[in-house]
């Protein structure tokens, strides 16, 4: 792949299953041949790595359970129809604490090596907190007795119904929480809604956050962009878009395109240069944080990508199927994206789940997707994901293009810094000094293994 780079005097050429590039005189007037390539760069014709094949039963497991399959927001974009899911009348609308227990059960019997994570998940799980504050310390207390590492919990909610008290338990289980913020207020107010016109779901998070950041908790943000934030933008709202969230200690930021067919949210073609410019100014901001030694809040899948192609680490980042999702009336799905999609249903948290089934669902990835193999990120790519893909085209392999336009602009962007780091040692030392502890933090997000 030849990749463009306006602000240097070289253009790149990168070779995707080895993850090698070189710097190409932007006066030559042609690129060398193939065959010259190889003489010049031996070990092009090496193996790719490949992904490890997953086996149902094999490490340690990570449940999410349906805590509520309600919400007290009706945000516009919300895949779940207003954290309701469609099936409010057919299915519990909260999880039960026996529920819970069984599912621990059945999953330490189906993997002996016990339960990597834990994660609560809704419509809004805080709805059903007595449930969870019940389960919570009978868990810890069931993997003491088995002389087993607690899993890590987190909480995914969307902060208005915290408090002290809420806080202060996690703070004492370690609970981290995942919390939902589109960026600026005018942006997150116009799709994240309350059903009282006067609340401002932006002020309330971050105020809210007061009391996580009081207790110790850890929290994570997860941002959505949408058709508003892209619209009328123009160089500099990348950065207000990252400041606006500064506004809250989060460790951690995942950043999204929305997913949706709503006209006004809709990431549509005539959006996606926007999209593009949007990504780039995002990653060099982040980028910058590490060169400058500002390594508290660095998005994690927005720089994993440096590593896995300094290292040249194909890391698999769909697990749906190996982690398992648990639904209200005990169903087991791949993920939640599936839960209301019968056929993927893999079995409950009475009798376990089916192993070869599972295992053919979480070894599904993007080498099997047409449109990805000649992708500049196939393999590093964290973007593509199974469930969104079958809810809004209908097919798991039909991939969602504002999600492709986002991560091939993080590459890039992640290519041409790694290139102009190898030119200057002095620059080069620095950078990766300051990249030792985002790295850390990289492995234990699960974006690389070592």
């Amino acid at each position: 792949y030849k990749i463009k780079n306006n602000n240097e005097p070289y253009d790149i050429l990168f070779h995707e299953p080895t993850s090698r590039f070189a710097r190409i005189d932007k006066r030559r007037s042609e690129i060398p041949s193939e065959e010259k390539l190889r003489q010049m760069y031996p070990g092009l014709d090496e193996e790719e790595q490949k992904d490890n094949y997953l086996v149902t039963g094999k490490g340690r497991i990570g449940l999410t359970f349906m805590s509520s399959r309600t919400c007290n927001l009706k945000c516009r974009y919300c895949f779940a129809g207003e954290g309701e899911y469609g099936c409010v009348e057919t299915k519990p609308k909260y999880y039960t604490l026996e529920g819970y227990q069984k599912a621990v059960k059945t999953a330490m019997v189906m993997y002996p090596e016990g339960i990597k994570s834990i994660s609560f998940f809704g419509g809004e799980p805080l709805l059903n907190w007595n449930v969870i504050k019940e389960f919570v310390p009978w868990c810890v207390k069931t993997f003491e007795d088995r002389n087993q590492p607690a899993p890590a919990m987190a909480i995914s909610t969307n902060m208005v119904l915290m408090n002290r008290e809420i806080a202060e338990f996690m703070k004492k289980y370690d609970i981290k929480a995942v919390i939902s913020l589109d960026g600026p207020k005018k942006i997150n107010d116009y799709a994240r809604i309350s059903s009282d016109s006067k609340l401002s779901v932006y002020d309330k998070v971050v105020q809210k956050c007061g009391l996580l950041d009081e207790a110790g908790v850890q929290y994570a943000v997860q941002a959505t962009i949408n058709k508003q934030l892209l619209k009328d933008y123009r160089q500099g709202d990348g950065i207000k878009f990252v400041e606006a969230l500064d506004k809250i200690n989060w460790e951690n930021m995942a950043i999204v395109p929305v997913e949706t067919d709503i006209p006004d949210l809709e990431i549509s073609d005539a959006d996606l240069p926007a999209l593009d410019a949007f990504t780039r100014e995002v990653t060099n901001c982040f980028i910058d944080r590490v060169y400058e030694g500002k390594e508290s809040k660095i998005a994690s899948g927005i720089i994993a990508p440096i590593l896995q192609l300094a290292k040249n680490k194909h890391v698999r980042t769909c697990t749906s199927g190996h982690s398992v999702f648990c639904d209200t009336d005990g169903s087991i799905y791949p993920c939640q994206m599936f839960c209301n999609e019968e056929e993927y249903k893999l079995g409950d948290i009475d009798n376990g789940w089916a192993k070869k089934r599972a295992e053919k669902l979480s070894n599904i990835t993007r080498e099997d997707d047409e449109s990805c193999k000649n992708c500049i990120s196939r393999n590093i790519c964290f973007m593509w994901c199974k469930g969104i893909q079958l809810l809004s085209k209908g097919d798991m392999y039909k991939v969602c293009e504002p999600r492709c336009v986002f991560q091939r602009a993080n590459t890039e962007e992640c290519i041409k810094l790694l290139a102009k780091l190898n030119i200057g040692k002095i620059d080069s030392d620095r950078f990766w000094n300051n990249f030792k502890s985002v790295g850390q933090k990289l492995r234990e997000d699960g974006f690389i293994n070592e």
